[in-house]
């Protein structure tokens, strides 16, 4: 787990995530999702309330220093794929009006309309975020270092079971991998 000892930068789990960022094109200023909340939380900025359901999966985000998104279902258009971008796929991020587009090479979230989010769940889209009058959800949490599988398998555990406790949410787990690349979840 993360040591808030440790300045982010030079923690194993920020490493790894910095090395596999290095792997592909990135938006100027970049990091990974857990870096961002982790920077926060060391320099006392504190992370801040979006809603309870962003909320719920930050606090797993922190305490097991794995990027975590959630994704409004009812939103998505087809199937989403985490692939690498032609480059130009279109991307509205949260909170922002202007239209971006993917860089050449840039691991992306996406479905049969734009991107879903930029650099694995780095950033997320406004036409997919969820919201307090999201219905249906998909979460994703990320890992890209195999030595800490055991740990992701705890933080799943323990995002599922803060879903179910604070707020009512009863989830599924399918698990992604390099040998399973696919799962059908939505008719």
């Amino acid at each position: 787990m993360f040591s808030f000892q440790t300045v982010p930068s030079q923690n194993t789990v920020v490493q790894d995530w910095r090395q596999a960022f290095q792997q592909f094109k990135t938006k100027k200023g970049a990091r990974c999702a857990v870096e961002n909340l982790l920077k926060r939380a060391k320099n006392g900025k504190g992370v801040g309330t979006i809603n309870p359901v962003v909320d719920v999966y930050n606090s797993v985000s922190l305490e097991w220093a794995f990027p975590v998104a959630a994704e409004d279902m009812d939103q998505i258009k087809g199937d989403i794929h985490l692939t690498v971008a032609q480059g130009g796929e279109r991307f509205r991020p949260i909170g922002e009006d202007d239209v971006e587009t993917a860089l050449p090479g840039e691991v992306i979230y996406r479905d049969a309309y734009d991107v879903i989010s930029r650099c694995w769940a780095w950033r997320d889209s406004a036409r997919v975020e969820a919201t307090e009058a999201t219905q249906n959800l998909l979460f994703y949490m990320e890992n890209v270092n195999p030595q800490r599988h055991a740990d992701h398998v705890a933080a799943t555990a323990a995002l599922q079971t803060r879903l179910h406790d604070y707020l009512g949410i009863s989830t599924t787990l399918h698990v992604v991998t390099h040998d399973q690349p696919s799962v059908a979840f939505k008719d």
